[in-house]
């Protein structure tokens, strides 16, 4: 959530006091995510980034997390017009902390040495407007996502899509008798689906630092909150610069 000072007080109005660890209907969510989208023409921005299975069934959490974070705060400060800039003065960035890593940090650092006050807290949103903001606009598209779902299976209900409620347990329980395969929106790593399985816990993958994944200046540029992606450049396998890729369905690299 990028939060212009000046449309504090009108987004207070609208879900200061909304409480995100409760639960309401997709319906609830999708007004107040409307009124916050009301405000768009006022300079508030709003992003939710999904962070695929795949990745999530083989990386860790927090370091996937990590580089989502670095990801939407670039994101929102080329929205601001502040990507280009060494001067972050009069910016405050407010992350929710659940446990960041090395990348993370490493970013705040360079934020703060361009001036940004930035802060890291435990249950941010409790006590700032913008991750509550964030936080109801991200449960919105939660929830418009499990009503597709929920209209995508012909075996439901889902129930609230988390591991322990009792009717997601039951759609688990009968999806693996049907021996029929876990669909992508389904985490296969979690406890609960690998026990259905017959399978041990999964030991996941460290996610590779970035100047493992782009070119170092790149992989700088990107920690420095800047998404120009014209000098962007990826590495193959053995380091050797790729010009081109082709990815399946599955987002495996194919050639």
């Amino acid at each position: 959530c990028l939060l212009p000072s000046s449309l504090a007080p009108g987004a207070a109005a609208v879900a200061g006091h909304v409480e995100t660890k409760s639960s309401r209907v997709a319906s609830g969510w999708n007004t107040l995510a409307e009124q916050l989208a009301a405000l768009g023409p006022d300079g508030l921005v709003l992003s939710a980034v999904t962070i695929p299975n795949r990745l999530f069934d083989r990386y860790s959490k927090n370091a996937l997390l990590d580089l989502t974070y670095i990801r939407v705060v670039a994101d929102l400060l080329t929205a601001a017009g502040r990507a280009g800039t060494d001067d972050l003065g009069g910016l405050q960035i407010v992350l929710d902390d659940y446990g960041a890593g090395r990348q993370l940090h490493g970013a705040v650092d360079g934020w703060r040495r361009r001036g940004a006050d930035v802060r890291v807290e435990t249950k941010a949103d409790d006590r700032y407007l913008a991750p509550r903001l964030a936080s109801v606009w991200a449960r919105a598209a939660r929830s418009r996502e499990m009503v597709g779902l929920a209209e995508a299976v012909d075996d439901g209900p889902l129930g609230s899509g988390n591991a322990g409620h009792r009717l997601t347990l039951a759609w688990l329980r009968r999806r693996a008798a049907k021996g029929a395969g876990w669909p992508s929106f389904v985490k296969a790593s979690f406890k609960t689906v690998r026990s259905l399985d017959g399978l041990e816990p999964v030991t996941k993958e460290r996610v590779p630092p970035l100047n493992r994944l782009l070119d170092d200046d790149s992989a700088a540029r990107l920690l420095q909150g800047r998404v120009d992606l014209r000098p962007l450049r990826l590495k193959q396998p053995g380091g050797k610069e790729c010009a081109s890729l082709v990815v399946d369905l599955q987002g495996r690299v194919a050639e």
